[in-house]
């Protein structure tokens, strides 16, 4: 009997504590969502995550000031929100972040290979106009670094739209950049690349 009881109460939490969700996300009150992201145990807290999710772009708003947040879960927590969401606003905070990261063959950890991945195909969803106006920027700059790593991203999002740029870092003075150009234009299926490894083959000859 003991056991019926427990098992009738819990029951019975879970019922109000959907129900309790439910009106949030039919009331849209995104304040209150937030507030038990950043107060409750973890699993209220990811039951309002994915209710912000849920309610889309709406969230976007209340969802980015986390990220200067001082717990850094809390943070972590935000961005994987609007990742999620893939808001077209957030495009350039997410390619921000992204080119600010070590990359796995600079020696980024699995959690930044992750990360990355989950940034790439947010960027697939947002559209990649933000990305390739900063691999833009950083050939201008002549920022290899950066250059490689918006490169790379492009890569990830399969961002066909960015050919025509990729076609700009094949002139680039670096070997390393153009290395990595030509394998995101095969990658990407670009008809070019075996002009361009012709081309190279035969420089090196």
């Amino acid at each position: 009997a003991r056991r019926y009881a427990t098992r009738m109460i819990q029951q019975d939490l879970k019922r109000t504590h959907d129900r309790d969700f439910h009106l949030l996300r039919e009331e849209e009150d995104y304040e209150g969502l937030v507030r038990i992201l950043i107060r409750e145990k973890k699993a209220r807290a990811l039951k309002a995550a994915q209710e912000l999710i849920r309610l889309g772009n709406g969230s976007t708003p209340y969802i980015r000031p986390l990220l200067s947040h001082n717990d850094p879960e809390i943070r972590f927590h935000a961005l994987t929100i609007l990742l999620a969401i893939a808001d077209p606003r957030c495009s350039q905070l997410f390619v921000r972040i992204a080119l600010s990261m070590k990359t796995p063959e600079e020696g980024g950890g699995e959690k930044t290979a992750a990360l990355l991945h989950s940034i790439g195909g947010a960027l697939r969803k947002t559209g990649q106009t933000a990305l390739i106006l900063a691999l833009e920027e950083a050939l201008r700059d002549n920022n290899q670094i950066v250059i490689i790593r918006a490169i790379q991203l492009l890569q990830r999002t399969g961002g066909s739209k960015g050919i025509d740029t990729l076609h700009l870092a094949m002139k680039h003075p670096s070997e390393n950049v153009r290395f990595f150009a030509l394998k995101t234009l095969g990658i990407l299926g670009d008809e070019r690349t075996i002009d361009w490894i012709y081309d190279m083959q035969r420089d090196q000859n």
